[in-house]
């Protein structure tokens, strides 16, 4: 039998939200794939476990051989100006490949919903990668909203540094 637990995750658990982080740049192919090594010296120096502004919601499986990391959400508390409270911004929902398809990825979404609930917190607020129908498909399932009237924009590396010296 498997057993799911759903935590959020501490200083402690950095090696496997390493792995995680790394899977999940290899997923998206991300060009700035990282070593595990480095992405846990990243999280150490923005104090993960610590003072760090953000939150990482760990889903574990055990099946007999001890616990192991099979998704993870990272999670941003922002402030809704216009419901004058808090809210939650999810940057990476993400599942093993192993275990796509068996829940996990509701589970963590009902615990998020749980925790906004818990922190009297507004709503919780998310992106989603346009060219994914199972994602977006999965999205709807659990009854969010598409917002298209919003445009997602981002700016960094030299547009950063540049707007920054302005």
């Amino acid at each position: 039998m498997t057993d799911i637990r759903l935590r959020l995750a501490g200083a402690e658990d950095i090696p496997a939200i390493a792995g995680l982080i790394r899977d999940i740049d290899l997923y998206y192919r991300s060009p700035d794939v990282q070593t595990i090594e480095a992405t846990e010296a990243r999280l150490r120096q923005h104090d993960f476990g610590g003072t760090a502004k953000f939150e990482i919601l760990l889903a574990e499986i055990d099946e007999g051989q001890g616990w192991q990391a099979a998704g993870i959400a990272t999670l941003a508390t922002l402030y809704s100006t216009n419901a004058s409270r808090p809210a939650f911004f999810i940057k990476d929902l993400f599942v093993r490949d192993a275990w796509r398809g068996h829940g996990l990825g509701r589970k963590l979404m009902r615990r998020i919903a749980a925790l906004a609930l818990e922190r009297d917190y507004a709503r919780i607020d998310w992106t989603a990668e346009a060219g994914s129908p199972d994602t977006l498909r999965f999205y709807d399932s659990i009854g969010a909203q598409r917002r298209e009237e919003k445009i997602f924009f981002r700016l960094n590396g030299e547009n950063l540094r540049t707007l920054a010296e302005e």
